[in-house]
């Protein structure tokens, strides 16, 4: 679209729910915050945890596209696709031409790989502002954090995190909160390239000691040889686009 810039709220957007506004007929009001996508290709789609749109009606993702007046507006999804086993799914919020700054990593990712990543965690909702919800929770401006770190390990099995599916993973250094499942994991790459996504992020879960905790992330070699029926050519591909 005309109006991406640089900027990484262009491209890693937040997702909400949405409710008709009581003030005006014609309009919708974010309700509730879901997670995190990221635009993939050329032709209006993205990806996100599938936890986090499974099941979920009157879905939005989040953009800027005035930068004068720095507001978010709504791009309700037109289509969902999960995977059949990994937790990720296609997310189809608009038409036109877009711009993705994304490719889907090819490389084996090992343990000590350093990686980074941007996100909405739900926090960032309940900070100490003036308006806010009934729940505590402010709507209005969303907050895009940074995250860095590295694998820690890697994983072939089931993680038994309540509504995280998949057998591939990655055990991350970092942990971003709630709300930051669907971020892309990213590989630093060099100036002007585009970045390289190594993984998904999809939660994290306490340790035995009931204090710490660890985090992680959906491979992204797990992913390329999917083929979506909604993108009609495989993953790898359309973030080639």
């Amino acid at each position: 679209m005309t109006w991406q810039t640089d900027q990484m709220r262009d491209y890693i957007f937040p997702l909400v729910t949405t409710v008709p506004d009581p003030n005006d007929e014609r309009s919708r009001r974010k309700d509730a915050f879901l997670g995190t996508g990221f635009v993939i290709g050329s032709r209006g789609f993205g990806l996100t945890a599938a936890h986090v749109v499974r099941g979920v009606e009157n879905a939005s993702a989040l953009f800027i596209p005035n930068k004068s007046d720095k507001l978010w507006h709504g791009l309700s999804l037109l289509d969902v696709e999960l995977h059949p086993t990994e937790d990720v799914a296609v997310v189809r919020f608009g038409e036109g031409t877009w711009r993705s700054i994304f490719n889907l990593s090819t490389s084996h990712v090992a343990a000590s790989a350093e990686y980074f990543s941007f996100g909405y965690p739900l926090d960032c909702f309940y900070e100490n502002l003036e308006h806010r919800a009934p729940n505590g929770a402010y709507f209005g401006r969303p907050d895009l954090v940074f995250t860095k770190g590295y694998c820690r390990r890697r994983l072939t099995f089931d993680l038994r995190i309540p509504n995280v599916c998949g057998v591939s993973f990655i055990e991350l250094s970092a942990v971003a909160g709630s709300g930051y499942s669907g971020s892309p994991i990213l590989r630093p790459t060099n100036p002007g390239g585009r970045y390289e996504v190594i993984g998904i992020y999809v939660g994290e879960r306490l340790t035995e000691d009931r204090v710490t905790s660890v985090a992680y992330a959906l491979r992204a070699d797990a992913l390329l040889d999917w083929q979506p029926r909604l993108l009609g050519r495989s993953l790898k591909e359309e973030m080639l686009s």
